[in-house]
């Protein structure tokens, strides 16, 4: 979905692009994590023949994946966090010339999170997620949590 707006400078059209985590996407960022290690990787190594893979990197915009250089993407903390269903992350990001910006007062869906499993369940399976992770104490921000 796109929203078109006036430059408030110079009056000329501009659209607000509100981008959405996607099924597709879910998927390779779980085949980038568990199959591929979460290695810096191009997104032709993450999925040569994937149509989803331009999605890919949009996770960027929830600060899920981050670019190391020589648009190699690995996912950061926050992003495996999302995958193992451990945090929840915004339905809608808005997008206006590649940076993220404030969904507009009449925009719907704007306060809605969702979790992996919620968007992918034949993907992220939350029962056998749980399953392998471990509880671990003592982080550097002294919470506890699961290992994976």
């Amino acid at each position: 979905m796109k929203k078109i707006q006036k430059c408030p400078h110079c009056g000329q059209n501009t659209i607000l692009y509100r981008r959405a985590i996607r099924k597709s996407m879910i998927d390779l960022m779980y085949r980038h994590f568990f199959i591929l290690d979460n290695k810096p990787l191009n997104t032709t190594e993450i999925s040569p023949l994937s149509r989803a893979i331009a999605d890919y990197t949009k996770f960027q915009y929830w600060d899920l994946l981050e670019d190391t250089g020589n648009y190699k993407w690995i996912i950061t903390g926050k992003g495996i966090d999302f995958l193992v269903g451990r945090l929840p992350v915004e339905k809608y990001k808005w997008i206006y010339n590649n940076e993220v910006q404030l969904p507009p007062p009449d925009a719907e869906g704007q306060d809605e999170f969702v979790y992996s499993f919620e968007v992918a369940p034949e993907v992220i399976n939350k029962e056998i997620v749980l399953k392998y992770a471990r509880p671990y104490e003592n982080t550097p921000a002294g919470q506890q949590g699961l290992l994976f």
